[in-house]
């Protein structure tokens, strides 16, 4: 993006800054004696075909950015998050979620493919989300190397049947006292 002043502004991926760096020409000079000859009617300048893209021109990344999985969850409001989830494809959105809770709350290398191999096996994003805070922030003992070792079958369903049972615990406790 180019302001009036002649800056282009770029949004740093990793840390959310927004960084000005002067654009000088966005053209490179002609040399001297030559000279570009104007298109004929009915024909355009390579510039102008699909694909090319001219020198001094950022190209458009296909992929969004992933962004600092702290900064997701712990400076960005509710609807920010949503945003920058939307801009993953559907497939995608409910492993790249799980993937930046895990790396948030770990700190320890994370996969949105791992836990789309657990969705894929019929569990439910929201339960594999409430596992993993659980497990993490007040279960004690639970501490996972990375997000392959939390979605192996016998580590996560372990961690799912511990959580649950400490759910309806809480649950039955919570309706006992009202």
């Amino acid at each position: 993006m180019e302001d009036k002043s002649g800056k282009s502004i770029y949004l740093s991926s990793g840390d959310s800054l927004i960084k000005e760096h002067s654009s000088k020409t966005t053209s490179s000079p002609q040399p001297s004696g030559t000279t570009v000859p104007e298109p004929q009617s009915g024909t355009s300048r390579p510039e102008t075909h699909g694909g090319f893209v001219p020198q001094g021109h950022p190209t458009v990344p296909s992929a969004p950015q992933k962004e600092n999985p702290r900064t997701v969850w712990t400076v960005w409001n509710k609807d920010q998050r949503n945003a920058y989830f939307e801009t993953f494809p559907e497939s995608e959105r409910k492993g790249q979620k799980l993937e930046t809770i895990f790396a948030a709350m770990t700190e320890k290398p994370s996969n949105y493919q791992d836990f789309l191999t657990l969705i894929a096996k019929g569990n439910d994003p929201k339960v594999i989300g409430e596992t993993l805070i659980w497990a993490v922030q007040k279960s004690g003992h639970w501490e996972f190397h990375n997000s392959k070792h939390f979605c192996k079958d016998s580590v996560y369903s372990v961690v799912e049947q511990q959580y649950l049972a400490w759910y309806k615990k809480n649950r039955r406790a919570k309706k006992a006292a009202a």
